[in-house]
């Protein structure tokens, strides 16, 4: 292919890199923001003898399903046990919320 053959192609596809990496960068600032909540509201919650477990299985389903989907387009093997890890975390999470319900 020539040089301005690629570069056409390129333009026709409508992939942004600028545009994939914002959007890559801002889910680990919704990530952060979500892990703030977490430790906020699991603090007032238990202040009023509340377990939040409920919350963290939450956020650590929402963290696992993230890491799967990119580990499923990356192959990336940190994004797996990123999201192996998440997964356990909200299972664990999930099963304390109805032992304690």
């Amino acid at each position: 292919m020539k040089k301005e053959d690629i570069l056409k192609k390129a333009q026709e596809e409508d992939n942004d890199e600028m545009e994939k990496s914002v959007q890559d960068k801002s889910m680990w600032w919704v990530f952060i923001a979500m892990g703030i909540c977490l430790i906020v509201f699991s603090i007032i919650r238990l202040e009023y003898d509340q377990h939040p477990t409920d919350l963290s299985a939450t956020i650590c389903a929402g963290a696992s399903a993230g890491c799967f989907y990119r580990f499923s387009k990356l192959h990336d093997k940190r994004n797996l046990f990123a999201a192996i890890i998440t997964g356990i975390c909200a299972v664990t999470c999930f099963i304390l919320f109805v032992i304690h319900h």
